[in-house]
């Protein structure tokens, strides 16, 4: 019975963050007005962990642009309302016309920080001039070191 309410709450959580993270996109504003809007382009090109949003992670945002060489490059910022430092990594995975994944020594995890209400940026740039397409996934740090997150207290690096 201890099982399925936990099971339960963690749902209800899960679900409770995805409500609150869909209105922001979906532009809510605090006064109970909803302005109309679209959600964001990036929207399809990425995937978010919860707990991230959980910790305090807001005005997530992607912009396109390309290098000099053509490259297509891929910025990312957000900001940490929490308290305490925020880590998270993140990975590229690029496409080419056909839709396929193109292999690259830049496709690894990378790690991206930031304390306390401030502002984080990470980035990619594709491996080739010619990819159009990108999925970029954002996850909480201590999901790829395979340990519980630290409290929320703990400052440290």
């Amino acid at each position: 019975m201890g099982v399925s309410r936990i099971g339960a709450a963690r749902f209800l959580i899960g679900a409770l963050a995805s409500i609150v993270l869909i209105m922001g996109l979906a532009g809510c504003t605090g006064a109970g007005r909803v302005v109309a809007t679209t959600p964001p382009w990036w929207v399809p090109h990425l995937t978010l962990d919860h707990d991230l949003t959980m910790a305090g992670l807001r005005e997530l945002r992607l912009t396109k642009s390309r290098t000099d060489s053509g490259s297509l490059r891929i910025v990312g910022e957000y900001v940490n309302e929490s308290e305490w430092k925020l880590s998270a990594v993140f990975r590229f995975t690029w496409f080419d016309a056909s839709g396929q994944p193109v292999e690259s020594i830049l496709s690894g995890w990378e790690a991206v920080h930031a304390l306390p209400r401030t502002r984080a940026t990470f980035a990619g740039i594709a491996p080739r001039d010619d990819i159009e397409e990108f999925h970029v996934e954002l996850m909480a740090a201590h999901r790829l070191k395979g340990v519980p997150a630290r409290p929320k207290h703990d400052n440290r690096p």
